[in-house]
């Protein structure tokens, strides 16, 4: 994973309006435990596509590992808001 983040910098750099790098970069984190730093991976990314409905429900499943359940919730939310159907 940590190859992956160094290549997710490195695509950050050259497009630095691409959600999707930070959304992987995120998920790079999470799974190393970095999950402070997942989240605000995933916030760039929604920063850039508030409708990245993978962003919502990653950020959500960080959240609820932290304990924080109440924002948690409020992802889970937003990505059935986005998609009724939504299941991952």
């Amino acid at each position: 994973y940590l190859d992956a983040i160094k290549c997710y910098d490195k695509a950050a750099e050259i497009n630095p309006a691409e959600a999707f790098v930070y959304l992987n970069k995120g998920n790079a984190l999470k799974e190393l435990g970095e999950n402070n730093k997942a989240i605000e991976s995933y916030d760039k990314a929604l920063m850039l596509e508030p409708d990245l409905i993978d962003a919502y429900n990653s950020k959500g499943l960080v959240l609820s590992a932290l304990e924080r359940e109440r924002e948690a919730i409020k992802c889970f939310e937003e990505t059935l808001r986005l998609d009724p159907l939504y299941m991952n």
